[in-house]
């Protein structure tokens, strides 16, 4: 369970967990499914690789490719999933429909693209020679969010989020923002992400071994997270909407180079690969949500 609480940051107990094959061998992660398809049944993972799109679904393990581009995320319900391809935002559905849908242009590649519901998203758009975020509705209405605007408006692996309470928090380039008025600098040195709640972020230390999960407002987690497979991992991303975290495995018999998208639990006592390896010199990233993908049409809440 993840730790809760109120009023200032709520600092619970390190935990340590461990990713480790039950044998002990030192090699990449486990590519067994069937303890997640056991969990949840349904889901879904979209990654980029090398520069394009894939989507892969958990009962039938298998990928498809989707187009071009970098960063996708999922919808919360499951349905839809948006990407960043050049200077545009486009989406498609998850099932049925696979026609591919510009949602916005002019935006800025380095805040990528962040679901607020399942009918808008947030991103960075150029207006009148400066950057803003802005909230884009699928049916082409903007509305901009100077609150967001005010954190920050892109860098190094950039997320956000916003809370149940109103409050947004962001992260890019190893520094975290909440517009309640915190602010400081992530406990690793790169790969962050924020919890689907938007009270702890995530970050990668030098070892590419260890993770760390800090609370960033009240109600969020303290963890520490090893990796003890062979290797090192990367490219960690919390999921949306569910308790689990996307990394990228950097073991490959046969090339250094090679990564592999791979789906953990939050808790760290499971992993396993699912997706298309890709070159480590382009980035992979990737995004994994629970559920059949059902939805009612692309501009449908």
């Amino acid at each position: 369970m993840l730790a809760r609480g109120s009023g200032s940051i709520f600092v619970v107990p390190l935990l340590v967990s461990v990713f480790a094959l039950a044998d002990g061998r030192d090699e990449g992660s486990p590519t067994d499914l069937e303890w997640l398809r056991g969990e949840v049944g349904a889901g879904a993972l979209v990654h980029h690789a090398d520069g394009r799109i894939y989507l892969t679904e958990l009962l039938t393990a298998e990928t498809v490719h989707v187009g071009n581009g970098n960063q996708p995320e999922f919808s919360p319900d499951g349905a839809k999933f948006a990407w960043i391809d050049g200077a545009t935002a486009k989406g498609r559905l998850r099932r049925g429909d696979a026609t591919i849908h510009l949602i916005a242009d002019e935006v800025g590649r380095e805040g990528g693209v962040h679901w607020l519901s399942n009918s808008e998203v947030a991103v960075v758009l150029r207006r009148e020679g400066a950057r803003k975020w802005f909230r884009v509705s699928l049916d082409g209405s903007q509305a901009e969010i100077p609150e967001l605007t005010a954190l920050g408006t892109g860098g190094y692996e950039c997320d956000v989020r916003q809370a149940d309470d109103g409050v947004w928090s962001y992260v890019a380039d190893e520094v975290w923002r909440t517009s309640d008025g915190r602010r400081g600098r992530v406990a690793g040195t790169c790969s962050v992400s924020l919890s689907p709640d938007g009270r702890s972020v995530t970050s990668l230390h030098d070892d590419h071994r260890t993770a760390a999960i800090q609370a960033i407002r009240p109600g969020g987690v303290e963890r520490t997270l090893r990796w003890n497979h062979g290797g090192g991992f990367d490219n960690h991303r919390w999921a949306s909407g569910s308790d689990y975290i996307v990394v990228v495995d950097e073991v490959d018999q046969e090339s250094k180079d090679v990564t592999y998208p791979v789906v953990m639990s939050a808790d760290g006592q499971r992993s396993t690969r699912l997706g298309n390896k890709g070159f480590a010199r382009h980035g992979v990233y990737g995004d994994f949500v629970v559920g059949d993908g059902v939805g009612k049409g692309w501009l449908a809440d």
